[in-house]
């Protein structure tokens, strides 16, 4: 390593291919290794060919349209209380001393905590959808803007802000995005042949907003989402059929 020379490293797993480079991070009080390496491979098929509509939500994760939901970790709201006890003695100590990194660190391993518990929930998640169906459908959810605070400003102030101060909590500790992320690397590493693959699409587009059901029924919306998507698939193939018919001799 530059300026560090030869570091000693806990080998998890064989290296397969050519190492090209390295990457350290930390993660809390842990240090790690991330090495990139380059090699051939065949064009795998997926062996499935169904295709499946998620809807996102708070209390249940994933909804998928064959039925299957995902709870999701929740690692946040399981470690609220802790978090705020240990950020709270943080504000009390002395900025800089000795105490203040001891402190520092105690609430950067809950917040490491927190992230590993749910990023294990969604790799898991994303990885057995991926490998049971070919074709992933998602609604384009706007994460930023949904978790957007509902304080105001001095001149318009917010209503109902500690409830969508709640809200907002536990859309990002869903983690949506990231589940977004996963689905689309993991179809993308499994390679699948052409249109089976991962699509978004704007949810209301596809239903009316009066239309949709309520939270507690997920797996309508799923549906939905799965529908939207296919629709215009099916009728553009279609069309072509009837071109063809329609071609002289």
């Amino acid at each position: 390593m530059p300026k560090l020379g030869w570091v000693k490293f806990r080998k998890s797993r064989d290296l397969i291919g050519k190492a090209k480079s390295a990457t350290v991070s930390r993660n809390g009080k842990h240090w790690y290794v991330s090495i990139l390496c380059e090699l051939e491979v065949a064009e795998p098929i997926h062996p499935s060919s169904s295709a499946v509509g998620i809807d996102r939500g708070v209390s249940i994760m994933a909804a998928c349209s064959d039925g299957k939901t995902y709870i999701g970790a929740k690692a946040y709201r399981k470690h609220e209380k802790r978090l705020t006890k240990a950020q709270r003695i943080l504000a009390r100590r002395v900025k800089f001393s000795n105490n203040w990194h001891k402190q520092k660190e105690k609430v950067q391993n809950i917040h490491s905590k927190i992230g590993n518990i749910r990023k294990d929930a969604l790799h898991k998640a994303s990885t057995e959808i991926s490998k049971n169906h070919a074709m992933i459908v998602l609604e384009k959810l706007g994460t930023s803007r949904m978790s957007k605070s509902a304080k105001g400003n001095s001149d318009k102030h917010g209503t109902n802000v500690k409830a969508k101060s709640g809200l907002n909590k536990s859309i990002l500790d869903a983690g949506w995005t990231m589940f977004a992320a996963m689905l689309e690397y993991n179809k993308l590493g499994a390679a699948a042949v052409s249109n089976m693959c991962l699509r978004h699409i704007h949810h209301n587009g596809a239903v009316g907003v009066n239309t949709l059901p309520r939270q507690t029924d997920f797996l309508n919306p799923s549906l939905n989402v799965r529908y939207a998507a296919i629709k215009p698939m099916q009728t553009s193939m279609q069309q072509r059929i009837y071109l063809r018919q329609d071609m002289p001799c």
